[in-house]
Order: C-alpha cells, then sequence, then structure tokens
C-alpha cells in the first residue's frame, strides 16, 4: 500500500501528461497534381465518360476558358501557383478522346457566378461537372475527379 505522505503521490495526472508539438505539414502542391494526373490516367475510359460535353467547374479559376483555349493556358500554368486539377483532367480526358467543354469558375459574387459559360442560356443549360475540393459554404463535395486525401504529397520533415 502506498504511504500517502510520499511526495510522488500527489502528482495529478495531468501533470504526468505531456505535449506533442504537432507541425503542420506543407502541401507539394506539383507532387500533388503529379500524383493527381496519374490516378486520372490510371482510370479506365468509361469512367471518364461523364466528362464528355461537360464544363469543369473549380473555385481555382476566376474566369472561363474554352476547350480551343485550354492548350495555352495550360502551358503558360504548369508548374505554377496557376496550375490546378481542372487543367490536368482537362488535358488527361483529351488524350483520351473525351472532349470536355472548357473550365469554368465555381465563384459566385452576390449569389450571381462571376464566370459565364459563352453558350446561349448559359449555366442553365450547360453540363456542369464540379472537380474541386469540398466546401462547406455551398455544399459542394468532392468527386471522383477531385485531388482525394491519397494524391497528396507533402514536403519531408525537417526537424
Amino acid at each position: 500500500m502506498p504511504d500517502p505522505e510520499d511526495s510522488d503521490s500527489n502528482i495529478t495526472t495531468s501533470e504526468l501528461k505531456i505535449k506533442r508539438k504537432l507541425k503542420r505539414r506543407k502541401l507539394h502542391i506539383q507532387n500533388t497534381l503529379n500524383a493527381y494526373e496519374q490516378r486520372i490516367r490510371s482510370l479506365h475510359q468509361a469512367e471518364l465518360v461523364d466528362l464528355e460535353g461537360a464544363w469543369l467547374s473549380t473555385y481555382d479559376i476566376w474566369d472561363t476558358i474554352p476547350s480551343d483555349k485550354i492548350e495555352e493556358e495550360f502551358v503558360k500554368r504548369k508548374n505554377t501557383n496557376l496550375d490546378n486539377n481542372a487543367f490536368r483532367l482537362f488535358i488527361v480526358a483529351s488524350e483520351r478522346g473525351i472532349k470536355p467543354l472548357g473550365i469554368t469558375s465555381e465563384r459566385q459574387a452576390g449569389g450571381i457566378y462571376i464566370a459565364e459559360i459563352p453558350v446561349e442560356g448559359g449555366r442553365s443549360v450547360s453540363k456542369v461537372l464540379f472537380v474541386g475540393l469540398h466546401n462547406s459554404f455551398t455544399g459542394r463535395s468532392t468527386s471522383k475527379y477531385s485531388i482525394l486525401p491519397h494524391d497528396k504529397r507533402y514536403y519531408p520533415n525537417e526537424m
């Protein structure tokens, strides 16, 4: 039986707990996009059929880019901070014979989309497929075309 006057018995359990220092990992964007592109390339052709005739939508861009301008935009943006998964998805789909119509912004100001789709009737008559990350405010959730947790690559931890 422990002695009640023993000095160690007066230590509370909260004092015994040691706080861990948590370090936030830094996302390596280019490696993440490369891993994402490889995953999309590995998808079966039937899984990409949803992209045919669709506008790819994301919060990562602020304008609408039709399919005939994607190639030049992708060359400008690739491996910069403007590169994103919508461009990578569009390029892979095009290489596999599937023709999305372009990429557009999902951003809204005052309930109105900031980027119009350049077709008669706009978004109301267009097939728009959200390929961005989950957004709690708008209720948008990730899809198989979004960057998934297993696509993410991080910089090595520095000690």
